[in-house]
């Protein structure tokens, strides 16, 4: 794909904050089990074929309460389900009384009750992390339990309380999309803010900035620069950002990322260009392809993308060397791993086999089926599993889904999952 010549400016806009460091054991990016995932197969390996001896979610959602407005980020912790959005309150599953929560709220996953877990965002939440009991929030907000915090804030993962160590001084101009954290305990921010360019925070003192982390992208495709998503490698030796842009570190000389459209890899501390083996030239679409959700099972990367059409695609995060790709007629937006099984939400109607997405041919294309807006595919070797294909109304359907162990979660604009009544979240059990 050609480059439009004349360049916007660039914007290094990605932040990083240093806050509590992960627990022993707990997994960074997917909020279920580690699991040991196969080395994937080549692409011409790939068959549209159930897969065998492997656990999946049941056809149907569990009841459970439900939002009354769109759900945009989910992540599971244990048997709880975070939900940041839109909403201001949710409903018991099949209609009852209201309970108030503002932009975001706790469901068990277990019974589908309501939690105790009131934060009180005064905005839309759009990225969630958890780490070390609490939970980091993201969004376009200025106040968290009424207290001030600008677009990003920590607060206890029971009570929901703010944690005050977490100050609000050089926060975001604009929302915050993506959170990940470094076994380091370096918070990585990400969105379309202009300002500060670069920022930390110490857990222990509450503001100890980090200027050497200044990555830039940039942006020549028609839409504003931004950061959707971010990942770390487990030994914490490699970013990797995901989104809109074409240009990373704005295509230096020597820089080994700078054709990539959408994804490349950058160093945790400097936030210099790190190599990343595939280049998003490489699906050859006329359309800007972006990444909007990663997640992970150690070095192994999912990403949902848009493009021509959207896709879910698997890496090596260590080289950024491709496992797979699975085309759909629409958006990828969410994706994530349980029990060896892959699971993709969007805003697609067909999936089109192990290609690159198209929203022009894909029904009828060899190993194309029809999914309404959720799939099942083999994490390891991405054969789709036949079997498994519940509906999810709506135009764009799904807009958040997150995985744990045994469970998956959607959130989106839905109103039906496989012909029950479910308004913006649903959980399923294996």
């Amino acid at each position: 794909m050609s480059h439009v010549s004349a360049q916007r400016p660039s914007l290094d806009m990605y932040g990083c904050l240093r806050v509590k460091p992960l627990k022993e054991g707990q997994a960074l990016g997917i909020f279920g089990r580690k699991r040991t995932v196969v080395a994937a197969v080549g692409l011409a390996a790939l068959a549209t074929a159930s897969v065998a001896n492997a656990a999946v979610m049941q056809q149907r959602p569990s009841a459970s309460y439900q939002a009354n407005g769109t759900v945009r980020s989910i992540i599971i912790v244990g048997n709880t389900a975070y939900l940041g959005g839109q909403f201001t309150a949710m409903i018991p599953s099949g209609g009852g009384t209201s309970v108030t929560r503002n932009h975001l709220a706790a469901v068990d996953m277990t019974t589908g009750g309501l939690l105790p877990w009131n934060p009180n965002a005064n905005g839309t939440v759009y990225a969630l992390l958890a780490s070390g009991g609490n939970v980091y929030v993201g969004g376009s907000f200025t106040s968290i339990g009424g207290a001030p915090h600008k677009n990003v804030a920590e607060v206890d993962g029971s009570a929901g309380a703010p944690v005050p160590s977490f100050a609000n001084t050089l926060r975001p101009n604009k929302a915050v999309r993506a959170l990940a954290l470094s076994p380091a305990g370096n918070l990585y921010v990400g969105g379309a803010f202009t300002s500060p360019r670069r920022f930390a925070l110490e857990a222990t003192s509450g503001g100890t900035l980090i200027p050497a982390f200044a990555p830039v992208i940039t942006n020549t495709l028609g839409t504003s620069p931004e950061v959707r998503a971010i990942a770390v490698n487990p030994s914490g030796t490699r970013v990797i950002l995901g989104g809109f842009f074409n240009m990373l570190n704005s295509g230096a000389p020597g820089d080994p990322n700078a054709t990539n459209l959408g994804i490349g890899a950058v160093d945790p501390t400097t936030g210099a260009s790190l190599p990343w083996a595939w280049h998003t030239s490489d699906l050859q679409t006329f359309r800007p392809f972006q990444l909007l959700a990663f997640s992970q099972v150690g070095s192994t990367l999912y990403g949902a993308g848009t493009g021509n059409g959207g896709s879910g695609i698997s890496w090596n995060m260590e080289t950024g060397t491709l496992n797979y790709i699975e085309g759909f007629n629409g958006n990828v937006v969410g994706i994530g791993v349980a029990d060896g099984e892959l699971y993709l939400g969007g805003h697609y109607s067909e999936y089109c086999g192990p290609i690159p997405g198209s929203n022009f041919v894909c029904a009828g294309l060899p190993g194309s089926a029809a999914r309404d807006k959720l799939t099942a595919v083999d994490a390891a070797t991405g054969q789709i599993l036949a079997s498994w294909h519940p509906a999810v109304n709506t135009t764009l359907g799904i807009e958040a889904l997150a995985t744990g162990t045994n469970t998956l979660a959607i959130g989106g604009e839905f109103t039906r999952v496989a012909g029950v009544s479910q308004q913006h979240f649903a959980r399923f059990t294996e």
